[in-house]
């Protein structure tokens, strides 16, 4: 069977190939912005990548950098706190052994000191009195220790011979005001308290009070006089008539062994008696008979004869 061939309108013949050829230039217009686009698409990829890339790479090496600065400066400042750790420590170390040596001294310096004066004993309360006090003022003074003297025309040791512990202080002492009575005498009261190592210091005599004959270099009157001087003193031909509560002669002597802190009621007569040792050179030569009948708790012969209050090496 033949194809019959159909032949174009007349005028319409150069219509349908030039609709051919359009649809032919839409093509490869759609096919050269497909393969341009996917060029520059890829190029751009490309591009991005190595950009990306190498700024991770500059990234990377700075962070490099500064984790190495980092650790350089730790690595020094651990090495500071070391060095600045081992000089605490070497310190310390220094202290302990100065610590060790100062502990040493002073527990040899104790040792010392508790051979020469003995260990302190127990601080004696003052007995309360019922005589009305105007002035009551406890003034503690801090001078030299005073050593035991011996007089050298009787060989006696002043009036005291146990301690109380408070070296460096030889008396402090607390005085009032002395008060006037009727007659020519007058009456006061002080408080003496005396070091281990510091004897009293007086010479006396007599059963009724003790009669203040001497006082006796290097003892604690003598620095109470020292430090108060005037009408408050201790002078010869005073009497003392009471030593903290006691007024009987040998207990006023015991007083002045045993205790302390003598609390003494002293009465001052007109004048100085003339038969007092100071105006009669016969006593110091006769003061050497004295009776050797008691003895102390200190081990100490308590000498009581005419030579009054005294105390002498067995």
């Amino acid at each position: 069977m033949s194809q019959a061939t159909v032949q174009a309108p007349p005028g319409l013949e150069g219509q349908s190939h030039q609709a051919l050829d359009i649809d032919v230039v839409k093509e490869l217009r759609e096919s050269i912005v497909k393969e341009v686009t996917e060029r520059v698409t890829e190029t751009c990829m490309r591009h991005l990548e190595s950009t990306t890339q190498a700024t991770v790479d500059a990234l990377y090496k700075r962070g490099q950098k500064a984790v190495t600065y980092m650790q350089q400066q730790q690595s020094l400042n651990t090495e500071q706190l070391h060095s600045e750790i081992q000089r605490c420590a070497e310190s310390c170390r220094r202290l302990e052994g100065e610590n060790a040596v100062l502990r040493a001294n002073l527990e040899a310096l104790m040792r010392h000191l508790t051979v020469l004066f003995g260990a302190p004993p127990l601080r004696p309360s003052a007995p309360s009195t019922s005589e009305p006090v105007v002035t009551q003022a406890l003034d503690e003074l801090e001078t030299a220790s005073v050593p035991v003297h011996r007089d050298p025309d009787t060989d006696e040791v002043a009036d005291v011979a146990a301690g109380s512990g408070e070296s460096g202080s030889p008396a402090s002492t607390q005085a009032e005001t002395p008060s006037e009575t009727p007659g020519a005498s007058e009456v006061f009261t002080l408080t003496l308290r005396r070091a281990d190592t510091v004897p009293v210091g007086l010479h006396v005599t007599g059963e009724d009070g003790l009669l203040v004959e001497r006082v006796l270099p290097g003892g604690a009157v003598e620095a109470w006089n020292r430090q108060c001087p005037g009408v408050r003193e201790i002078r010869v031909g005073d009497r003392i008539v009471s030593i903290n509560g006691q007024d009987d002669a040998e207990a006023m002597r015991t007083e002045c062994l045993s205790k302390y802190l003598l609390r003494m009621t002293v009465q001052r007569g007109s004048g100085l008696r003339a038969e007092a040792d100071e105006f009669v050179p016969q006593a110091r030569s006769g003061s050497k008979r004295v009776s050797r009948g008691c003895y102390s708790s200190a081990g100490l012969r308590l000498c009581h004869g005419h030579a009054g209050l005294g105390l002498r090496n067995p």
